[in-house]
C-alpha cells in the first residue's frame, strides 16, 4: 500500500461510491391535487372559525370538488376549538298548503285576431270556497307559466288576454286566491291565435285555405311543445294556378291528427278521442266534421 493511500485511510481496492442521481419529481393525479386543496380549505376553516363565530359570522361553507360522489355536498361545517363538531343541512323551502279548492272547467279560446290586437278569452268555474280573486297564468313553452295581466277580482270568472301574438299557441291555467293564501291550479287549456275561415264549417266545401290554416295552427302547437314543424305527406294545395290545385285527401286529415297529438303529450293534454264517424279511410270523402274536430282541439 502506498503512502498516498495510507495517509488518507483509503484502501487501494476499496469500491468507489455509486454516483448520486438527482431525484425525479413526483407526479400527482388530479384527484390527489383536489384532495390537497380540500384539506387546505378545511385547515383554513378550522383555524379561523372561532374568530368568525366570535364576530357573529356564519360558518365557512366548504364545497367538495364536483364529481366526487363520496363527499357530501351542500353542507356547512361547524368547528369549535379546531375540531369539527357538527354539520348544518340547508333549510328547504316548504311547499305552501292550499287553503281552498281550485277553480275548475278552465277554457281558453281565441276571441279575435282583428286589430288592434289578437285576444284570447279565458273562463272558468268558481270554486265552492270564498275566493276573493284569481290569478291567470300563461305559458309559451312547456312548464314556463307566468302570471298574465292583473289579478281578477271575484266574482268575475273570465279574463281577456290581449297580449298574444297572432300565429302562436299558449297554455293557460288559473288559481284562486283566498284570505289565507292561494289554491292549487285548475286544469290547463290550449289556445291558438290562428283565425279560421268559415266558422263553423258545416255545409261548406273544404278548400285549400281550410287545410292551410289548420296546418299553421298545428305547427303553432308543435312550437309551443318545443317541436319542429311537421312534415306533411302531400304538399299544400293552392287555389291558383289551376295546374297546382288538388283535392283534400283523407291522408291530410290523418297527418293533422298525428302531428297534433305528437305535441299534446308533452303539453300534458290528453290525446285521441276522435269519433269513428264520419268514416276516415283511403278513398273516403273528407267531411267538414273532420276539420271541425281538429279545430276544436287547437283553438
Amino acid at each position: 500500500m502506498s503512502k498516498k493511500f495510507r495517509k488518507k485511510g483509503i484502501r487501494a481496492n476499496a469500491p468507489r461510491p455509486a454516483p448520486v442521481r438527482p431525484a425525479r419529481p413526483r407526479r400527482y393525479s388530479v384527484a390527489t391535487l383536489a384532495a390537497c386543496a380540500l384539506m387546505a380549505a378545511s385547515f383554513a376553516a378550522t383555524r379561523f372559525e372561532p374568530v368568525r363565530r366570535a364576530v357573529g359570522l356564519r360558518p365557512l361553507l366548504i364545497t367538495p370538488a364536483q364529481g366526487n360522489a363520496n363527499l357530501p355536498l351542500s353542507k356547512e361545517y361547524v368547528y369549535a376549538g379546531g375540531r369539527l363538531v357538527a354539520t348544518e343541512e340547508p333549510t328547504a323551502t316548504p311547499t305552501p298548503t292550499p287553503v281552498g279548492p281550485p277553480p275548475t272547467n278552465l277554457s281558453a279560446t281565441l276571441l279575435s285576431v282583428s286589430p288592434p290586437a289578437a285576444t284570447v278569452t279565458v273562463s272558468w268555474t268558481a270554486p265552492s270556497g270564498s275566493a276573493v280573486g284569481y290569478v291567470v297564468e300563461r305559458a309559451s313553452a312547456p312548464g314556463q307559466f307566468a302570471p298574465v295581466g292583473q289579478p281578477v277580482t271575484a266574482p268575475a270568472t273570465n279574463f281577456n288576454d290581449a297580449t298574444v301574438s297572432e300565429g302562436s299557441a299558449y297554455l293557460y291555467r288559473v288559481k284562486a286566491i283566498y284570505a289565507g293564501g292561494p289554491s292549487d291550479y285548475s286544469n290547463t287549456d290550449l289556445a291558438t291565435a290562428v283565425a279560421f275561415t268559415d266558422s263553423p264549417l258545416q255545409g261548406t266545401v273544404i278548400r285549400a285555405r281550410h287545410l292551410t290554416e289548420l296546418r299553421r295552427a298545428v305547427n303553432a302547437v308543435r312550437a309551443l311543445a318545443g317541436m319542429a314543424a311537421a312534415v306533411w305527406t302531400y304538399p299544400g294545395p293552392v287555389s291558383a294556378p289551376t295546374s297546382q290545385r288538388r283535392a283534400v285527401y283523407p291522408e291530410d286529415v290523418t297527418d293533422l291528427r298525428m302531428r297534433l297529438e305528437e305535441a299534446l303529450g308533452p303539453l300534458g293534454i290528453p290525446a285521441g278521442g276522435y269519433p269513428a264517424e264520419p268514416l276516415l279511410a283511403r278513398g273516403a270523402v273528407v267531411n267538414a266534421q273532420h276539420f271541425e274536430q281538429i279545430r276544436g282541439r287547437v283553438r
